[in-house]
C-alpha cells in the first residue's frame, strides 16, 4: 500500500465539520478521515455501502429500543406453529399493528419514499426471515414478491399481515393478496 498523500476536494462547510468531530473524538482530521475511508472500503467489500450498513445498524437500534429481540428463525418458526391454530386472528392484528408501527417509523425518519428501491431496503433491514423482496411501482399501484422457502405458512401469513400493516400506514390499501408457504404476493393501490 502506498504510504504517498493525494489531494481530494471537499466542500468547506463539510471539512469545518470534519474538524469539529474529530476535535471531540480527540482525532487530527487526517487520522479521522482515513478512518472514515477504511470503514467505507470496509462496507465495499462486504457488498454494501456506507449508507446501507449505517442505515441497517440505526434500524437495529430503533428496533431493539422499541422492545423486539432476535431469536433463532428455527425457534420463532416452533412457537408460532404452536400457538397459530389457537390465536390466528389475534396474531395477525398483532403483526399488522407492528407492520403499522413500522410504517410511521418510516414516515418520521424517511418522510414519503419516491422509489420502491428505499422501501424494499427498509424492509429487508427489518425482515430477516424473507429472502427475497421485490417491490415494483406500475400506474399508482405497488406490486410486492417475497420468497422465503424455508418458512412455515403461518409465519409467511404472519408476515404478509405485518407487510400490509406497513404498507397501509403508507397510504395503500391491499387489493389483492395470494399465499403459500414461503411466497408472498400482494398487490396495493394508493388510497385516495
Amino acid at each position: 500500500m502506498s504510504k504517498s498523500k493525494k489531494l481530494i476536494a471537499v466542500p468547506g462547510d463539510l471539512l469545518e465539520k470534519i474538524y469539529a468531530v474529530s476535535a471531540k473524538e480527540g482525532k487530527t482530521p487526517f487520522l479521522y478521515i482515513n478512518e472514515v475511508f477504511e470503514q467505507a472500503l470496509r462496507a465495499h467489500d462486504m457488498g454494501k455501502s456506507l449508507r446501507q450498513v449505517i442505515d441497517a445498524y440505526i434500524m437495529i437500534e430503533t428496533v431493539k429500543n422499541a422492545g423486539s429481540t432476535i431469536i433463532s428463525s428455527e425457534s420463532l418458526h416452533i412457537i408460532i406453529q404452536k400457538i397459530y391454530g389457537n390465536s390466528t386472528d389475534e396474531l395477525r392484528e398483532r403483526w399488522f399493528e407492528t407492520g403499522g408501527w413500522y410504517g410511521k417509523y418510516i414516515l418520521a425518519k424517511f418522510g414519503e419514499l419516491k422509489n420502491p428501491e428505499e422501501l424494499k431496503n427498509l424492509l429487508e433491514a427489518y425482515l430477516w426471515d424473507i429472502n427475497e423482496i421485490h417491490l415494483v411501482r406500475l400506474e399508482g399501484k405497488i406490486l410486492l414478491k417475497c420468497i422465503s422457502p424455508h418458512q412455515p405458512v403461518e409465519l409467511t401469513e404472519l408476515s404478509a399481515s405485518f407487510l400490509e400493516g406497513v404498507m397501509s400506514t403508507l397510504g395503500y390499501k391491499c387489493i389483492r393478496k395470494d399465499i403459500v408457504k414461503g411466497v408472498i404476493l400482494m398487490e396495493f393501490k394508493l388510497t385516495e
